[in-house]
């Protein structure tokens, strides 16, 4: 690599290939001109690829997923010496 030029970080998008042409689904940022590497997927064409959950995050995110027993500020056995 010459001092001239600056490594950028790899960007990957999604595209389809048809009838000896490539079309891009996304367009890559900050790129004007570069070298691509093409990978076939072994798939039939799929126009999207299934969607991602996004994640909740912040309050009540496990609302009904954690319960406490009724007796949980119960003295325990264990401690009955130091009472």
């Amino acid at each position: 690599m010459s001092k001239k030029e600056q490594p950028t970080m790899l960007q990957a998008v999604e595209g389809i290939y048809r009838n000896g042409t490539i079309e891009l689904l996304e367009t890559p940022t900050n790129i004007n001109e570069s070298r691509v590497l093409i990978t076939f997927l072994s798939s039939p064409l799929q126009a999207t690829l299934p969607e991602i959950k996004k994640k909740r995050n912040g309050f009540g995110i496990l609302k009904g997923k954690i319960s406490m027993s009724d007796d949980f500020d119960a003295p325990l056995e264990e401690f009955e010496e130091y009472l």
